[in-house]
């Protein structure tokens, strides 16, 4: 079910944790105060563990595994930040159709593989108002999204993108917006 905090005070930090696999639904913390969203799995035993979010909206959101080699990252809704955005020992984001990173008043550091999953008539945008940071983004399905915007208002550091599906996608790169 949905986690949710509109009210006009609530906590400072929600920190969620699991020793291996996580799901989540909505989590929704937009009451005042910036209140940081701290998700830590694979906790436990070092192994390959997957975190799948539907929707996630925090001040802050910093997402942790505890491998970089063998977590992963399933969005199946849009990562929104007012604040910054990190994710750490992660090896994969995979971005659903349509599905959006963007940190509103911070920088987005995911210094990972982020895999983008399209329809052929899809968007994925990855945005901040201030720097990115992105090791590696693939369209790895036969299909994938139509288009890939990337949008800082300060630095983008990116080490490859490798956009080959068959529907000739389009990379959309902007800086200092």
């Amino acid at each position: 079910s949905a986690i949710t905090d509109t009210g006009a005070t609530g906590p400072v930090e929600l920190n969620i944790q699991s020793g291996r696999n996580m799901t989540l639904s909505t989590v929704t913390l937009d009451g005042s105060g910036n209140v940081t969203l701290d998700i830590d799995f694979d906790t436990g035993v070092d192994g390959g563990s997957t975190l799948t979010a539907l929707a996630l909206t925090a001040g802050n959101i910093e997402i942790e595994g505890q491998s970089s080699t063998s977590d992963t990252l399933n969005a199946n809704g849009d990562i929104t930040s007012s604040g910054a955005l990190t994710v750490l020992n992660v090896s994969t984001v995979i971005l659903d159709t349509n599905v959006d990173l963007i940190a509103n008043n911070g920088n987005i550091d995911a210094n990972t593989n982020i895999q983008l999953l399209g329809t052929g008539t899809s968007t994925n945008l990855i945005q901040a108002s201030d720097d990115v940071v992105l090791s590696t983004v693939t369209d790895p399905s036969s299909i994938g999204p139509i288009e890939f915007n990337l949008r800082a208002g300060g630095n983008i550091t990116l080490g490859q993108v490798d956009l080959n599906n068959n529907n000739a996608p389009v990379l959309d790169i902007d800086l200092d917006t």
